[in-house]
């Protein structure tokens, strides 16, 4: 029975890894409608897990994967003697942050150990999944930004509504990871739409897209948009190339296409004010202004002693009005009036950098610990932050030099894979496929601004990684069919 079993186990091992895998992933998902329930199974027995998830991987596969998995690999070793050497050397303190880590190594090693088949079903199965999901929180929220209404989630006691002014909140997470969620989930759809082969699928999957942009939209988060108008212009770049023809110059074909790729851009990103100012429309006709009483009308032989009475109250209450007008313009709420150069005090965190490297120079060789990262920067800021709102200063701050030449050489190494896929002209490298790398680069483009890839774990860092497994897979099966 034991040896059935084990037979058994041995001949779906990939198959049993990538379902632990979605179901680990489907919870990170998950976790805003029970966050209690998803951070007992995931930080609870999880983490041993996720630990026994890569010695299985480590076991069967070893590097073969490719230098990327290897770099995440050697990060986590890192991680773990930077925690021994500030003195948490049974992991005490920061043993669940570093028994997270392993997941990293999991979802990047998901695109390689997959077939190019298993990957297709995968991301219709989980990008399906992901797509309704977001969608229906999309409708919410929705719901909310038009009417203005805040929804009370009583399990987890927290709201869908406005917050920070006029951003949108979902279920109580920050605007700016609400945008991403978005991002995310849209690319997965994305990939559903242009893949898929019965066409009639494409209307529902549209909509989803549509809802999707404006629930980003709604989250004003300019990281996110700045990382979604990038991939919107390379896609078009990609559909552009597609069907130019043969015959077309190198010199003019590449003009056209950079300047399809910005044009689309620059319209993906003007489109997203347009969404919330059309919200803004709705929300007009939904609930219009109270009407003005009208005034009994005054005497013929009145209305000029009237008229010069009132005169300079008239223009006083013009003046009066053209104010009032004016500061309800710059307090819009379906209009952000903050501009691209508004950093949101990320430039007064960057600068409190070297003060911190100056004060505790030994954080360049092993970091700091992870309740300690803000030590020397929250007394410096006037208002006190969580993070450094970069990911390779954050990774400087807390792991050390080792641990941001191992990001660096990782972000190189997927920047390059990127690229090679994007401008592939192996013609199994469709476009549903090429376009996996567009969340990959969003990842690193939301990272300048956020502490993000390689710091937290969470449903976006995942998917971002296993969006650049998925790139990897197919570079090195293009790779393999040359030699």
């Amino acid at each position: 029975m034991l040896n059935q079993l084990h037979r058994s186990l041995q001949r779906h091992r990939v198959e049993l890894y990538a379902l632990t895998l979605f179901v680990v992933l489907t919870l990170f998902m998950l976790e805003p409608l029970n966050m209690y329930l998803a951070w007992s199974l995931l930080y609870g027995y999880g983490l041993y897990l996720f630990v026994v998830l890569m010695a299985f991987y480590l076991y069967f596969c070893g590097f073969r994967d490719g230098r990327e998995i290897a770099v995440a690999v050697l990060f986590t070793v890192w991680l773990v003697l930077s925690r021994v050497l500030n003195g948490d050397v049974v992991l005490e303190m920061d043993g669940w942050n570093v028994l997270k880590a392993p997941l990293m190594v999991c979802m990047l090693s998901l695109g390689p150990v997959l077939s190019r088949a298993q990957r297709r079903r995968a991301l219709y199965g989980f990008g399906l999944a992901a797509g309704v999901y977001f969608t229906v929180l999309g409708v919410i929220d929705l719901y909310c930004f038009v009417t203005r209404r805040t929804l009370y989630y009583a399990l987890t006691q927290v709201e869908t509504g406005i917050s920070h002014g006029f951003r949108m909140q979902i279920l109580g997470y920050n605007p700016n990871t609400v945008g991403f969620w978005y991002l995310l989930s849209s690319a997965f759809l994305l990939y559903i739409f242009l893949d898929c082969r019965r066409r009639g699928w494409r209307i529902p999957l549209a909509l989803m897209l549509l809802i999707h942009y404006l629930t980003l939209a709604s989250s004003y988060s300019r990281n996110a948009e700045l990382g979604y108008s990038l991939g919107a212009g390379l896609l078009a770049a990609l559909l552009l190339g597609k069907r130019l023809p043969a015959k077309t110059g190198r010199a003019g074909r590449a003009a056209l296409l950079v300047l399809t790729a910005l044009l689309a851009g620059l319209l993906c990103f003007k489109g997203f004010s347009l969404g919330t100012s059309l919200a803004g429309k709705c929300h007009e006709l939904l609930f219009p202004a109270a009407q003005t009483v009208e005034t009994e009308t005054p005497a013929p032989a009145e209305a000029a002693l009237v008229k010069r009475a009132a005169a300079p109250a008239v223009l006083s209450a013009a003046r009066d009005a053209q104010e009032l007008e004016e500061e309800e313009d710059e307090e819009d709420e379906y209009r952000d009036a903050r501009s691209l150069t508004d950093d949101s005090q990320r430039l007064l965190i960057y600068k409190t950098v070297p003060e911190i490297f100056r004060q505790e120079p030994l954080r360049l060789l092993r970091g700091c610990l992870y309740e300690e990262r803000l030590s020397i920067s929250n007394p410096l800021l006037p208002k006190q932050k969580t993070m450094l709102h970069n990911t390779w200063l954050e990774i400087l701050n807390y792991t050390g030099v080792p641990g941001l030449l191992l990001l660096l050489a990782f972000t190189v190494f997927m920047l390059i894979d990127c690229v090679k896929l994007y401008f592939s002209a192996d013609p199994r490298h469709t476009v549903p496929i090429k376009i996996l790398t567009l969340p990959v680069l969003a990842s690193f483009s939301f990272s300048l601004l956020e502490s993000f890839l390689w710091f937290r774990t969470d449903f976006m860092t995942l998917s971002c990684y296993l969006f650049m497994g998925f790139v990897i897979a197919e570079l090195r099966e293009g790779s393999a069919h040359e030699a």
